[in-house]
């Protein structure tokens, strides 16, 4: 039987929890930059012919709430797990609807489009079970 109390099995066990905790923010701080290059696309920067207002907007919210839930995920790290899930959740939300979207012709319809949006769902979903899965700490890392 495993016992968790032992010194060095609640070390590797916080080592775990932080890993995921670290891996859910690479996971937001990816899918939020990904976000602001979409929606620079779609304000016409970046690469012509996929311009879309409609889309751009939302993009720059979402990633720019996310990285509100990282910036308090550091700032205060009680919080760090609750805002990464808040922060993860509201993207995934966001992106789950924008790819919806997509399916029933709302904006454009681009194989780009939907592969980046269904690539996106995926990142998210991962990121957010990594965070909902670490455990609550009160360290920074």
């Amino acid at each position: 039987m495993l016992n968790i109390a032992h010194p060095r099995v609640a070390g590797i066990v916080e080592v775990i929890a932080m890993s995921r905790l670290h891996l859910a923010r690479v996971f937001l701080v990816v899918t939020a930059l990904s976000l602001f290059v979409a929606s620079l696309i779609h304000f016409g920067y970046l690469v012509e012919g996929y311009d879309d207002r409609g889309a751009a907007t939302p993009e720059a919210v979402i990633g720019a709430v996310m990285v509100v839930g990282l910036v308090l995920s550091w700032v205060r790290p009680a919080w760090g797990r609750q805002a990464l899930v808040g922060a993860l959740a509201f993207g995934l939300a966001g992106s789950t609807l924008g790819l919806v979207l997509v399916f029933v012709g709302v904006g454009p319809q681009t194989t780009p489009d939907i592969i980046y949006h269904v690539s996106l769902v995926v990142a998210l979903v991962i990121g957010l079970y990594l965070a909902i899965t670490s455990e609550p700490t009160t360290s920074s890392i």
